[in-house]
């Protein structure tokens, strides 16, 4: 009887640790996500700590994590270059199209991935839906990706370890 319930509690246990597994990556990029479950044990002690502690396991790097997600969704090019078209002002897909030189499908299903990160909205103009960033921070952000390209990080051109 004990043992069983042992068992179960083992089991409980294992199903909290799964149901915690952290996502990492934009949700719309499938083939770009990547889940990071937590090690899972079968010794029993080591199970309670872990429960015990798994709030603190976590938070403790939700912002790195958050961060991650950010920096993630900004280094795809095309996100990125949708981004940068809408510093301008609020655009509809067709002149995001235009500007960035995108199909209209990739330009939508990545103003999607990046609405659903909250980093741009829309809003129902007539039969358009006009974009615009959600957070003028996102245009200061890019603009000092532009001041950090021309000083500090000019030999970032010759980088090998991330290739374009």
């Amino acid at each position: 009887m004990v043992r069983k319930l042992a068992e179960r509690r083992v089991f409980l246990m294992r199903a909290e640790v799964l149901s915690a597994m952290v996502s990492v990556g934009c949700s719309c990029s499938r083939n770009e996500s990547s889940i990071i479950p937590l090690r899972l044990t079968t010794n029993i002690s080591e199970l309670a700590d872990m429960s015990r502690d798994l709030p603190v396991l976590l938070t403790r790097d939700r912002p790195l994590t958050l961060q991650a997600k950010l920096f993630r969704g900004l280094s795809d090019y095309s996100r990125l270059s949708i981004l940068q078209a809408l510093r301008a002002g609020p655009l509809t897909v067709g002149e995001i199209v235009a500007a960035t030189g995108l199909s209209q499908p990739n330009a939508s299903n990545h103003l999607r991935c990046l609405s659903d990160c909250c980093l741009v909205t829309g809003e129902q103009r007539g039969r358009f839906v006009q974009y615009r960033l959600s957070d003028p921070r996102i245009a200061r952000l890019l603009a000092m990706a532009d001041e950090v390209l021309a000083g500090a990080a000019q030999g970032l051109d010759d980088c090998r370890n991330y290739l374009g």
